[in-house]
């Protein structure tokens, strides 16, 4: 509701619908248009008629239906309009008999008046008949072996530790573009078995994938973390690499990285079916959690990504803060004694312990929202966004133990 606020109108679309229905149920069936009701009735008649003619047009001459939707093809697609009319054609019949009965159905409704209870159920039964006849194409059966087992690229981007940023590609547009990779058409398991063989979208987390900037399922991120999804998409590859490293990002899946990147080794690559990905791993990954005595401070999203992309930043020992505190913790020194560990790593909680010369930013790789708490050594601080969309926790010199809870 809230990233899509469009949402929001479905329930009262929805019940525009049901006030509108009823009354046209008032007016066209209840007697007070009657001749209406009767022309409507012929109508759809007709028109039920004319579906069921194509339907059998389509079982005895496909040829001809063939040819007919050949000639809205544009030449400019690229697949073989054979291959890809050919399901069209298949079905074409039987979904013009099952739209044509229903049309009729309708007719007979209008005629004979719905307030027959049996002209509901007659409706109630067709409609459900109709949604049966889709299911099988509409949620297809996917072999559960496809979930049992991680794929090789799977076990190999496991095996690396760490986040992971995954866009591999997901062009599988057969008609404008032709049969991408090695997929055999557009069917929904043939993407499922891409997806799972690959590591999309969450796919790969039974398996032990953990996600960096995954903007799947709804709720998964925060604006912050969108907005620095954002800035990576306007960079090339080798300048992702940086904003890659202070995330704590290890691993990345795509099928889009030039051979010769900076940062970036090639692991594995899955070919087998959909567009070819590589897993690739970063040379000099950084830990998560990182204590930071380079501290500057930004006041907007427009100031952390010029500051963070400075030739003379280093997201090894710099952070950049945002937040109504940051200018107070400004230092320009960094502290080659910083130090920290993780006590304990939880879904909602993170123990950390960490020390230090100096007082600095302790950078935690979970998403920063307004929600989320900390306390140093057992007091309660305010934490930041640091590097544009991560947390940051003010910590003093000397040795602490840091508390953050990431949904208090």
């Amino acid at each position: 509701m809230v990233r899509y606020p469009v949402k929001a109108l479905l329930p009262f679309t929805l019940a525009l619908a049901v006030l509108a229905a009823r009354g046209a149920d008032r007016l066209l069936v209840e007697g007070v248009l009657p001749r209406f009701r009767r022309r409507a009735a012929g109508v759809l008649l007709a028109l039920g008629g004319v579906l069921a003619a194509l339907a059998v047009a389509g079982r005895l001459a496909p040829g001809r239906v063939g040819r007919l939707l050949l000639s809205g093809w544009d030449p400019a697609w690229s697949s073989d309009p054979r291959i890809v009319l050919a399901p069209v054609v298949q079905r074409l019949p039987g979904q013009a008999a099952l739209a044509g009965a229903g049309l009729i159905i309708l007719a007979l409704l209008l005629l004979r008046g719905t307030g027959d209870p049996r002209g509901g159920f007659i409706l109630l039964g067709a409609t459900a008949l109709s949604l049966l006849a889709g299911a099988p194409r509409t949620i297809p059966r996917v072999p559960s072996s496809l979930y049992e087992t991680p794929s090789p690229l799977v076990a190999r981007a496991a095996a690396l530790s760490g986040r992971v940023f995954e866009r591999a590609s997901k062009d599988f547009d057969a008609v404008r573009r032709g049969l991408a990779g090695r997929i055999e058409g557009d069917d929904l398991v043939d993407l499922v078995s891409a997806q799972v063989r690959q590591g999309w979208a969450l796919s790969g987390a039974p398996h032990g994938l953990a996600y960096a900037w995954d903007p799947d399922p709804d709720g998964s991120y925060t604006i912050l973390t969108r907005y620095a999804y954002d800035v990576l998409r306007q960079r090339s590859w080798e300048r992702r690499v940086k904003w890659l490293r202070a995330a704590a990002v290890r691993s990345v899946i795509a099928s889009d990285v030039p051979p010769d990147t900076p940062g970036l080794a090639p692991v594995f690559v899955e070919a087998s079916v959909g567009v070819p990905v590589t897993l690739w791993r970063l040379t000099d990954p950084l830990p998560g959690v990182r204590r930071l005595s380079r501290v500057v401070p930004a006041g907007s999203v427009s100031e952390t990504v010029a500051a963070f992309e400075r030739d003379d930043f280093d997201p090894k020992t710099d952070v950049v803060v945002y937040g109504k505190a940051a200018a107070a913790l400004a230092s320009p020194d960094r502290d080659p004694t910083a130090a920290a560990r993780v006590l304990e790593d939880g879904p909602d909680r993170v123990v950390l312990e960490t020390s230090g010369a100096r007082p600095a930013v302790l950078h935690v790789d979970r998403s920063f929202t307004p929600r989320v708490a900390a306390s140093v050594n057992g007091r309660t601080v305010t934490p930041l966004a640091a590097d544009l969309h991560l947390i940051g926790v003010p910590v003093p010199a000397g040795p602490a133990r840091v508390v953050v809870d990431l949904a208090p």
